[in-house]
């Protein structure tokens, strides 16, 4: 096995571990030609299938990039053999033939890069390793907010709805997925709408923030009062937050 050392970091971010797969002769010279094209990149290299999924057991990567053809194998059982483990992390395909093996496709490989471009396989490797940190950061924000007792809504500046959580929907008899696409005015009497036009969202655009008790319409017809945080975004939407504890029902 043989490893680069890491050099620097980007704007905080955490180097880009690689992990290339039977990158021996030819392809051994283009492994390091990769690793020299990005300052962020930290390259391993293995011979084998078994020895890349040693590696991944043993430490983790960021990315793989396999070889086509490997010893005994191929790179094609290697990416379902590292999928049947559970690692999701991207799986870049390198060969230098010069047909792209559809049926990698069709099993969900990240990528596909033929030839001696160390240039454009960075370029891919860098595309999919952003791209998956920016998943992998959405999911644990969403995630965060799902934990949160207090119910969180996002809207845009079109007043729909982006995003909502289980707490927030509940407190409307509503499940999340039936207020994502909606606008925020059928939760609330007409009265309530006009106030938040004409009072709340001046103050809003002013001051970026504000709180204060709301009248509400549930689901099954009635309606209640609850403590609002609403606060501005950058791009013209909102965030609101609805403070459990404080969700009353005022008639019916």
């Amino acid at each position: 096995m043989s490893k680069t050392g890491i050099r620097t970091e980007r704007q905080g971010e955490k180097p880009v571990q690689i992990l290339c797969v039977g990158f021996g002769g030819q392809e051994g010279s283009l492994a390091g030609a990769v690793d020299e094209e990005r300052d962020r990149f930290a390259v391993t290299t293995v011979e084998s299938a078994q020895a890349g999924l040693d590696s991944l057991e043993a430490e983790p990567f960021d990315c793989v990039v396999s070889s086509y053809r490997l010893p005994e194998s191929d790179g094609l059982e290697l990416f379902e053999a590292v999928r049947g483990r559970e690692i999701t992390i991207p799986f870049v395909l390198h060969d230098y033939g010069e047909t792209v093996p559809a049926e990698g496709f069709a099993a969900g490989v990240s990528g596909y890069v033929h030839g001696d471009q160390p240039a454009v396989l960075a370029d891919r490797i860098e595309t999919e390793v952003d791209s998956y940190r920016d998943r992998q950061r959405a999911r644990k924000t969403k995630d965060a907010l799902e934990e949160i007792r207090d119910g969180i809504a996002v809207f845009d500046d079109d007043g729909q709805f982006q995003y909502v959580n289980e707490v927030y929907a509940s407190f409307y008899g509503y499940r999340p997925e039936e207020l994502v696409g909606g606008g925020w005015e059928q939760l609330y009497p007409p009265t309530e709408v006009e106030r938040y036009r004409n009072s709340i969202q001046p103050l809003l655009e002013n001051q970026g923030s504000w709180v204060g008790e709301c009248e509400c319409l549930h689901r099954d017809g009635f309606r209640f009062r609850s403590t609002h945080s609403i606060s501005q975004l950058d791009d013209g939407g909102h965030v609101c937050v609805i403070h459990n504890g404080s969700v009353a029902a005022s008639e019916r």
